[in-house]
C-alpha cells in the first residue's frame, strides 16, 4: 500500500527500530543488487521497466540452466538474481535469507505455482521444493530440487 509504513526484514528478522530500518533500506538501495532500481535509473520509469524485464529474463534463464545442470554453479548477475527473487524476506514463493557476512543468499521456493512461473511446468514436474544458493562474490548460483 503506497504511503504506508513498510516493515523491513533484516538478516535476523524484522527491523522494529525505525533508524535501523532506514539504514537497512539505504544499504539495500545502494547495493550492487539494486543496480537497475528506479532510484539508480535516475527516476526514468521507461528505462527502469526495460532493465527490469531484461534482468528478469536473464535471471530466470540462468536459474533454469542451474536446474538443468543440478548441483553445478551457474553464472548469474546480482541484479538479475535480485530481479527474480527480490530482497531478503518472506515472499509469495517462499523465503530469501542472507548469511551473516552477506556473501551467500539462500532462496527456498515451496509454492508449486511460483516454481512453475520461474522454472516452467515441464522442468518442475514431480518436484515440490526448490532451493537456490547464490554466491555474491562469484555471482554464481546452485539450484537443488526435491521430488514429491
Amino acid at each position: 500500500k503506497r504511503g504506508s509504513k513498510r516493515k523491513l526484514i533484516g538478516k535476523n528478522g524484522d527491523c522494529d527500530d525505525e533508524e535501523a530500518a532506514k539504514e537497512l533500506h539505504e544499504k539495500r538501495v545502494k547495493s550492487q543488487h539494486n543496480g537497475a532500481s528506479l532510484a539508480n535509473c535516475g527516476g526514468n520509469f521507461g528505462e527502469f521497466h526495460k532493465k527490469t524485464r531484461e534482468n528478469m529474463k536473464s535471471g530466470k534463464k540462468s536459474v533454469r540452466m542451474g536446474l538443468q545442470s543440478m548441483g553445478n554453479r551457474i553464472k548469474i548477475s546480482c541484479v538479475a538474481f535480485t530481479a527474480v527473487f527480490g530482497a531478503p524476506g518472506i515472499h509469495g514463493y517462499g523465503s530469501h535469507v542472507v548469511d551473516e557476512d552477506g556473501k551467500q543468499h539462500t532462496v527456498t521456493i515451496d509454492n508449486r505455482r511460483e516454481m512453475e512461473k520461474i522454472f516452467t511446468k515441464k522442468l518442475t514436474k514431480g518436484r515440490s521444493y526448490a532451493r537456490i544458493r547464490f554466491f555474491t562474490e562469484e555471482e554464481q548460483c546452485i539450484v537443488d530440487m526435491r521430488r514429491e
